[in-house]
């Protein structure tokens, strides 16, 4: 809940796919991968259980990706994807593509 008896809706994220080890040694490696991830929404409700019209979405995006391992500390991952399906229950601002990128360093 909300402020003044605003209630969201269940959300529910998901993210994975397949991937493909270019070159594979003791502790380094890289490989090529195929993300799909998305998004499932529900309308949120306002006040006296007024449901929002314009607050619900199912979204899949999917693009690729790569995942480079240097040795047991440092890790590095980015993926680009583009939505496959999108459906949205209003007007609303929906992404044309996703960028990710990720830095790891275990110590």
């Amino acid at each position: 809940h909300g402020d003044h008896y605003y209630k969201y809706a269940n959300d529910f994220m998901y993210a994975g796919g397949p991937g493909y080890y270019l070159w594979l040694a003791h502790e380094d490696a890289v490989a090529l991968t195929l993300e799909l991830s998305g998004e499932i929404k529900g309308k949120d409700e306002g006040k006296s259980g007024a449901i929002q019209g314009d607050t619900g979405v199912k979204e899949l995006f999917m693009g690729p990706g790569a995942v480079v391992t240097l040795g047991k500390t440092l890790s590095f991952d980015c993926s680009v994807v583009w939505p496959v399906a999108l459906e949205n229950t209003g007007v609303q601002a929906t992404p044309s593509y996703r960028v990710k990128a990720g830095l790891t360093y275990r110590f």
